[in-house]
């Protein structure tokens, strides 16, 4: 019965770490060998035993220093937040606004756009914009859930493609469920 709660407790182990390996966590392992004494079996003789026979004797430890294993989870498979931002504007400027529309949190697209993809077409369409450009973007801030990213954005818009240029810091949410950054806030103008 020992045996059977023993393997039992291995398994639960065993799948909790694998969850926790497969979540991206870093899993140190601390195991403690524990090894029974060992008898050594004496007889009458008033001999010594010799070197040799010494050193076939079983060692007599009986706990082994704990064995501490550092698991390194493998490189996370999440898209880069960076990429995220150039591809969304990059959808804009070719006027693929469905597919960035699909690149916003739903939060962001109710809050500034009362859940309307209508709404958001016609804000780009009123614009006119003839082109958007970014460089310099790069990753402020990043958590499991969250990410900041900075990026310098060359908008070309109106009837005359008139330029202008902004300093955005951009905040994205991870979705796990599609594996992908979006945008979760309107863009904060660092600069002008």
């Amino acid at each position: 019965m020992q045996n059977k709660i023993g393997a039992v407790a291995y398994i639960v182990v065993f799948v909790v770490l694998l969850i926790l390996v497969l979540l991206g966590r870093q899993v140190i392992i601390r195991v403690e060998v524990k090894i029974p004494p060992v008898e050594i079996e004496t007889t009458s003789q008033t001999e010594p035993l010799s070197t040799p026979e010494l050193s076939r004797l079983p060692p007599t430890l009986t706990k082994a220093p704990p064995l501490e294993i550092l698991y390194k989870t493998p490189i996370s498979t999440r898209p880069d937040p960076v990429a995220a931002v150039i591809t969304y504007w990059k959808n804009v400027s070719s006027g693929q606004y469905k597919t960035a529309w699909e690149g916003l949190s739903s939060d962001f697209q109710c809050r500034r756009h009362d859940c309307n993809y209508s709404d958001y077409l016609q804000a780009y369409q009123a614009m006119r914009v003839c082109s958007i450009s970014t460089s310099n973007v790069r990753l402020i801030d990043q958590d499991e859930r969250s990410a900041m990213v900075a990026a310098h954005l060359v908008y070309r818009a109106g009837l005359s493609c008139v330029r202008s240029e902004y300093d955005f810091e951009i905040r994205l949410v991870y979705n796990a469920d599609r594996n992908i950054w979006l945008y979760d806030g309107t863009p904060k103008v660092i600069r002008k």
